[in-house]
């Protein structure tokens, strides 16, 4: 087997989509204007021509040497740090980086030049690079496509403050405008993640209250799953915001009712249902989205698709169907397997608008129209009709008043100049992300004003809905008349699965006590400042084997939300080393036993949430359970 075959033999163990990709292109004819010769130490390096000269990729002397001189610069690098590197090359510093860093670090290669892969490929052995799992790849016009997603899900919440955007020196100046575009995506990505930190640490405890007492609507619900291939998609489905240029053609909504799905967007359902516009779903998200704003809403004429983790308090006392599309919680995906269903947690950019272009794609939908969705400080409010009142805080509403003083300039919808705020202008990137990578995904923008979205087709509601001459459909009949998920049987057996959930938060309690006890015996050990090497290392394995045996039961998902504040704080400084090694390993302990208790102490709250949605439920369907 030849280097090119060994290569090609990782790879598709590696990515079978990337393989997959190489082998379709490698039958195209192409002029490589890059090619390999010998250093002066016999090794093979990559040349290109410019200006007339031999240019030279790495060291013409010793590429070896160069390269551990290159990577000597990480010495320092924390474990589990992540890269994201420009520049694959030859592979000879992407290899020495894996070898010499921490066994947890984690990398990104991408390489901008598929001439210089095919060519690494035939020449250099990377099967040590591709046959590590820590280590992933993103190779232009092979799988570029993903670079954002790649970039995305290579920094998370426990990651992002040691993640780091590098490149090599060659190819920040041949590749410098590619270059560019993959730092922002870059950039993108690491702002996303505080965005959903900052997001996760506001609520709180209120999450589980919401999961748990949002089970009580199991009985009269549907999956989102249920509905893939159920509707037409020989039309667009119509996403409709609450931004203020709704109030311009909102009235164009009652004549593509019965032709389009139309799902609204919260915040713009009071406005609707005031103009006598009635939705075929109302998409509520929001963790804390207040009540108040659902005053008055007759749910007999719209449907209501939630989150699992919706402000519970909107639902307590509707008896109408609701479709649950998402949920975080492994304990729905629990239940929702007694029918042979499953809830996803789907693409999340950040608003709930952007989780409905996720559910319409879900459902099949491959044009999208937005209404409504401004993204951006257009007039002397927010929200369509008078849903700032209710919306608004202080700090909003003086954000609003200094618009162009304190926020971002960017492209209008009429190619004028508009100003957005940090959290607008992140929504208008993700839609821009979605459509660069989807490329059978057409976002028609029919927002008539506000931010311009890049590479979205604009045409006003009226033009839609003359484009597309469509025979009637009835959505939301369609949507009333689905069968319950449930069963009268499977009822019966959530409330079970609910006892189970009882019975393992007794159990997780036990364990983590144990895990207290251990801690506080670790650090004692450390504290009276003796060799206790062997016994401190034997704490540590007992430890992870505590942590891992908890991670096997559902509930602990829970626990860690309840604790989320004090995980974000473990999270943000575990990295924060000291130099003397038996204060480290102290101050770890310090913070595992800070942890330990952050989840050992809401366990009896969990326990009383699903003693009272069981006790309520027997009673309300008179279960005989």
């Amino acid at each position: 087997m030849d280097i090119y075959e060994k290569n090609l033999s990782a790879i598709k163990e590696k990515d079978s989509d990337l393989y997959d990709a190489i082998c379709k292109k490698e039958s195209e004819e192409f002029n490589n204007e890059f090619y390999i010769t010998q250093a002066k130490n016999g090794q093979n390096i990559i040349c290109y021509q410019e200006g007339g000269r031999e240019q030279y990729m790495s060291s013409r002397y010793n590429p070896d040497r160069e390269a551990e001189g290159f990577v000597k610069q990480y010495d320092n690098m924390l474990d589990y740090s992540n890269f994201i590197f420009w520049g694959l090359g030859t592979g000879l510093v992407a290899e020495k980086l894996v070898e010499k860093l921490g066994e947890h670090v984690t990398y990104l290669f991408i390489e901008p030049s598929y001439n210089i892969f095919l060519l690494v490929l035939h020449n250099f052995d990377l099967t040590k690079l591709f046959n590590n799992e820590r280590t992933r790849f993103v190779i232009y016009e092979l799988n570029d496509d993903r670079i954002d997603y790649k970039i995305g899900a290579s920094i998370r919440d426990d990651n992002y403050k040691i993640s780091f955007f590098e490149s090599l020196p060659v190819y920040g100046k041949l590749f410098s405008e590619e270059r560019d575009e993959a730092e922002k995506k870059y950039i993108y990505s690491i702002e996303n993640t505080i965005a959903e930190i900052k997001s996760y640490r506001n609520v709180e405890k209120n999450l589980v209250y919401n999961d748990i007492f949002n089970m009580r609507t199991l009985f009269n619900c549907n999956c989102e799953e249920e509905f893939r291939g159920v509707f037409p998609i020989d039309r667009p489905a119509i996403i409709v915001a609450a931004g203020p240029s709704l109030e311009k053609n909102a009235y164009l909504l009652k004549e593509a009712k019965g032709k389009f799905l139309i799902i609204a967007v919260d915040s713009a359902v009071s406005y609707l249902y005031s103009r006598g516009i009635y939705p075929d779903i109302t998409l509520v998200v929001d963790s804390e989205k207040p009540e108040k704003l659902f005053e008055n809403i007759d749910w007999n004429k719209s449907i209501l698709a939630i989150a699992s983790d919706v402000n519970y308090k909107i639902l307590e006392g509707m008896t109408e169907k609701i479709v649950v599309i998402m949920s975080l919680s492994a304990c729905y995906n629990k239940l929702f397997r007694l029918s042979n269903h499953q809830v996803y947690t789907m693409p999340n950019g950040g608003s709930v608008a952007t989780v409905a272009l996720s559910l319409a794609v879900g459902w099949g939908y491959r044009s999208i129209v937005l209404v409504g969705q401004d993204l951006a400080y257009t007039s002397e409010k927010m929200h369509a009709g008078n849903t700032d009142e209710i919306l608004l805080t202080d700090d909003r509403k003086e954000e609003l008043a200094n618009s162009i003083s304190n926020n971002i300039e960017i492209e209008g919808y009429y190619g004028d100049k508009v100003y957005t705020s940090w959290d607008f202008d992140h929504y208008r990137r993700w839609y821009e992300v979605s459509i660069r990578g989807n490329k059978d995904l057409e976002i028609i923008n029919a927002t008539e004003g506000g931010a311009k979205i890049q590479g979205a087709k604009q045409m006003s509601l009226q033009e839609v809905i003359d484009e597309y001459k469509v025979e009637p459909f009835d959505f939301e009949k369609t949507i009333r008349e689905m069968p319950p998920t449930f069963s009268e049987e499977q009822r019966i057996d959530i409330v079970e699965e609910w006892r189970k959930s009882l019975s393992n938060l007794d159990i997780l309690k036990e364990k983590l006590h144990e895990g207290i006890e251990k801690s506080e015996k670790a650090i004692g050990l450390l504290k009276e400042n003796k060799d206790s090497s062997i016994e401190i290392t034997k704490i540590q394995s007992e430890l992870n084997e505590i942590s891992s045996e908890c991670d096997e039961y559902e509930e602990i998902f829970f626990l860690h939300e309840m604790a989320a504040k004090e995980e974000a704080d473990v999270l943000t400084d575990i990295y924060a080393e000291k130099e003397d090694a038996r204060e480290e390993v102290l101050r770890v302990f310090q913070k595992i036993l800070k942890y330990m208790k952050a989840l050992y102490e809401p366990v009896e709250e969990v326990k009383e949430m699903y003693n009272k949605i069981i006790s309520e439920t027997i009673e309300k369907y008179k279960l005989d359970c």
